[in-house]
């Protein structure tokens, strides 16, 4: 954690200002959606910059990184899974609250389209390099949604995130498929509209009240080696196969596994 300076702000004080009930204050606390806390106490800055955003955008917080997770995935009776599966695990940042994490009721989904690397970042995945071509001027929830769905800005102004809360019914792992059944049409609706690209950098979803995260990361390819003399092919040698194998490029390349 990197030092950061400012004002501060008591839990009590922090959760009537943002106007929600206590689980749903206790999920952003020991998540990290309200920054880090000090002596009892939060940033007021980080408060309203999670009213503002629905995150945390401030790089004074530091990088919270899981890549070990990519270089231990398990395996599949004895053989590394192939590109394209998805794993999901579980990160406590709170004492206990992965065994809390069992009496969770709700969840928090996020869906980030600009990499958020305090958010345990997922750094395989294909990324926008330029702004996001959409603007927004500040959060904005979405109506007519199954559930509550929120467009959310970055600090620049630009869509950045879509977030969507939920009620738990069963394991919070359960509720991935969920929630992108909500935020993908949301998503190709937006892309459609704006004619803009929009890539999923990465998925968190947060239990409620334990703040336990939830992260779905894809299997990272094999490293592949060109060695002097191997021999490179200008193109598939078989033509009947030029079309197959251009959409296995395209397919690899994406960040959606159902590709």
């Amino acid at each position: 954690m990197s030092d950061h300076t400012g004002e501060f702000i008591s839990f009590e004080d922090a959760k009537n200002f943002l106007g929600i009930p206590l689980d749903f204050m206790q999920a952003l606390i020991t998540s990290g959606l309200l920054g880090y806390t000090k002596e009892g106490m939060l940033f007021r800055h980080c408060v309203e910059d999670f009213q503002r955003y629905g995150t945390q955008w401030n790089e004074a917080l530091g990088e919270r990184s899981a890549h070990h997770v990519y270089n231990n995935l398990p395996m599949i009776e004895g053989e590394a899974q192939p590109v394209g599966t998805t794993i999901q695990v579980r990160i406590a940042p709170g004492n206990g609250s992965l065994s809390r994490s069992e009496k969770d009721t709700g969840w928090i989904a996020q869906f980030y389209i600009k990499p958020n690397s305090f958010f345990f970042l997922d750094s395989t995945v294909s990324t926008l390099v330029s702004p996001i071509g959409i603007r927004i001027s500040s959060r904005q929830q979405i109506p007519g949604m199954p559930k509550p769905t929120y467009l959310c800005p970055d600090p620049q102004g630009a869509l950045a995130m879509i977030m969507i809360l939920g009620q738990l019914s069963g394991s919070a792992e359960k509720a991935f498929p969920t929630a992108y059944d909500i935020a993908a049409p949301l998503f190709d609706e937006l892309s459609f509209t704006y004619d803009q690209p929009l890539p999923i950098a990465h998925v968190v979803l947060i239990g409620i009240p334990s703040g336990t995260i939830y992260l779905s990361f894809p299997k990272p390819p094999p490293i592949g080696s060109i060695e002097p003399g191997s021999i490179i092919l200008p193109k598939c040698p078989f033509p009947e196969l030029e079309d197959a194998t251009s959409l296995y490029r395209e397919a690899i390349s994406s960040n959606n596994p159902f590709h």
